[in-house]
């Protein structure tokens, strides 16, 4: 089946707001059947198409308020059911944010040294 954006992150959303609680998480492979049938399960494929649509859907759910949790670890997805498990998501989610951005300011150094650059664009970081 195929959705747009809208209706996939509609469809997402319905289907993950009675999972209230990580003891009531829906599994990552269930929701991607849920929505996409049978054939669209594989759990052995990270790079499976019917998931990332899911992934991003779920991505975009959050940038609009949605307390949509995981940890990150594939076994599945739920609505915070407290500040404490929100807390414990987002410690987990932005565990690498702070490594990314250390990341890409020292290669932009390394870049801007290399490429004889005075700077590169401004930087956010």
């Amino acid at each position: 089946m195929r959705f747009t954006d809208e209706q996939l992150e509609r469809e997402v959303l319905r289907l993950i707001l009675p999972h209230r609680g990580i003891g009531n998480r829906l599994d990552r492979w269930e929701l991607v059947e849920r929505i996409f049938g049978a054939e669209a399960r594989h759990p052995e494929d990270d790079g499976n198409m019917h998931d990332r649509k899911v992934r991003g859907a779920v991505e975009s759910l959050r940038r609009k308020g949605y307390l949509i949790c995981d940890m990150g670890d594939g076994a599945g997805r739920w609505m915070a059911a407290s500040m404490e498990e929100y807390q414990d998501f987002r410690r987990k989610y932005g565990s690498s944010a702070f490594t990314i951005i250390e990341t890409v300011r020292e290669m932009d150094k390394a870049a801007e040294d290399m490429f004889e650059l005075t700077a590169l664009q401004p930087r956010l970081i």
